[in-house]
């Protein structure tokens, strides 16, 4: 560095480019075009107007400003009107459709940043493949320094777009100590919160608007359950399910919780692929008797999210056919403890006999119309899922149920006269597999073996009408 004299104040910074080599990225910067792009996409915000002097074919001098200067984060939403925050929603995110919800949220104190937040309208197309590239603009002193960060937010809330500006962080910083940057944890923290309540605002005063969020992006709210315990508790109120109670509406776990019976104990919910089979699944059969209202748990992501909501406001979530559903007074449990015993050899012939496919055979307490069903152990993946995974990964390993027998339905009661006239019989096992299979059924899965499950049911058929 040395002194020079110079006729005017200011300072000359002359750059030397490459020959223009497009294959490798080289553009031509000395085409307007070019350089108007360059600006407007990293410099459009800074306070100082940058400007371009060129000259037309008649050598006359023209000078341009090439940014706009006016960050919209920076001012209050008063300072707005709705035509220019749907104008930069559509800029920054390439959507077409106006935003469904814009938030304006400046921090103050120890920690300073401005950000603009929009949550869409829809979800992209492909927003719940792998490859889906969310996060927000990172500014640092009005200049862009990253598109995409995702470190701004956590992955649950891919949907948010928007920016976010510091003057905290170093215009140098790079993608690689971006996520451990203590300043840029502190802004996600600050902006996750700040979204999850809008998110509770939303729904309490503008359910509607709530509902379309929901549809759009709800298996993605979802996916915090699972992956920010820190704010569980925040997410939980926000999940809206399916229920027995209203089929054209959603619920919450407090409207839920509001609903409940005075001598009903635990929250109540059952997996399934579809409303028709949930509500029509004799596992369901006892808690519909006694009019309390089951959650319906329809997509593979809900089993996987119920298992970090073990219980809700001091109430337990009970996923039915998981484990035993203790339900039953104790003059029907020990009802059915005699019929166990009374019934011990059939029990034991029909968990033989169906050794391969279930784990155990036993009587339940819980059926009032259907003759059997199928449950699982208190850990054990529902069937739903089972296939989902095994969509996923074809080595993925069944695991065996147990096959729960009404005692006092009139076809196991017939079946169980016919093994103790002669146990021997050979139709008792065809009976055992039937059962099995009809349970195998109303879950909405195949038979065994659907060729044999025909026979049987056709010369069954046969047997009753020429009877």
């Amino acid at each position: 560095i040395e002194e020079i004299e110079k006729e005017t104040n200011g300072t000359i910074v002359k750059l030397y480019l490459k020959p223009v080599d497009e294959e490798n990225g080289i553009e031509d910067f000395t085409n307007e075009w070019v350089i108007t792009r360059i600006v407007k996409k990293y410099s459009d915000f800074i306070q100082y107007p940058i400007k371009m002097l060129s000259s037309d074919k008649d050598n006359k001098k023209e000078e341009k400003t090439l940014n706009s200067m006016k960050p919209i984060w920076r001012k209050s939403k008063d300072e707005t009107n709705e035509e220019e925050i749907n104008e930069f929603y559509k800029h920054i995110s390439h959507d077409w459709q106006n935003p469904l919800k814009t938030i304006f949220y400046k921090a103050e104190g120890n920690l300073e940043f401005f950000s603009i937040l929009f949550i869409p309208s829809k979800a992209p197309f492909d927003f719940y493949f792998q490859g889906y590239k969310g996060g927000l603009s990172l500014y640092v002193k009005k200049v862009l320094i990253m598109e995409n960060d995702e470190d701004l937010l956590p992955k649950y809330m891919r949907f948010v777009k928007g920016v976010v500006e510091s003057s905290d962080l170093n215009l140098n910083i790079s993608r690689e100590t971006l996520q451990n940057d203590r300043i840029i944890l502190q802004i996600k923290k600050s902006l996750t919160r700040k979204v999850l309540d809008i998110l509770a605002e939303l729904i309490e005063k503008d359910r509607e608007k709530y509902l379309t969020f929901f549809k759009e992006f709800g298996n993605a709210l979802k996916e915090g359950i699972i992956s920010d315990p820190e704010n569980r508790e925040k997410i939980i109120p926000l999940l809206l399910f399916e229920s027995t109670f209203d089929e054209n509406k959603l619920t919450t776990l407090d409207e839920y919780l509001q609903r409940m019976k005075n001598d009903q104990k635990e929250i109540y919910a059952i997996v399934s692929e579809s409303r028709t089979l949930a509500e029509n699944s004799p596992q369901i059969e006892i808690l519909k008797n006694k009019g309390y209202e089951v959650l319906l748990l329809l997509n593979p992501i809900d089993e996987i999210m119920v298992q970090y909501i073990t219980e809700y406001k001091q109430k337990k979530l009970k996923i039915i056919g998981k484990g035993k559903l203790d339900i039953e007074n104790e003059e029907t449990k020990k009802e059915v403890e005699k019929k166990s015993k009374e019934m011990k050899k059939f029990i034991e012939y029909a968990t033989n006999k169906l050794s391969s496919q279930v784990k155990e055979v036993r009587l339940s307490e819980n059926l009032v119309t259907s003759p059997c069903c199928l449950t699982g152990e208190e850990f054990d993946v529902s069937p739903s899922l089972e296939r989902y995974l095994k969509k996923e990964n074809s080595l993925f390993n069944s695991s065996k149920r147990i096959l729960e027998l009404n005692p006092f339905h009139p076809v196991i009661i017939k079946i169980y006269e016919k093994f103790s006239q002669d146990s021997n019989a050979p139709e008792i096992g065809d009976y055992c597999e039937l059962l099995l299979d009809y349970s195998l059924i109303s879950e909405g899965q195949l038979p065994v073996n659907p060729s044999k499950f025909n026979k049987l049911f056709s010369d069954l058929m046969e047997k009753g009408l020429s009877s």
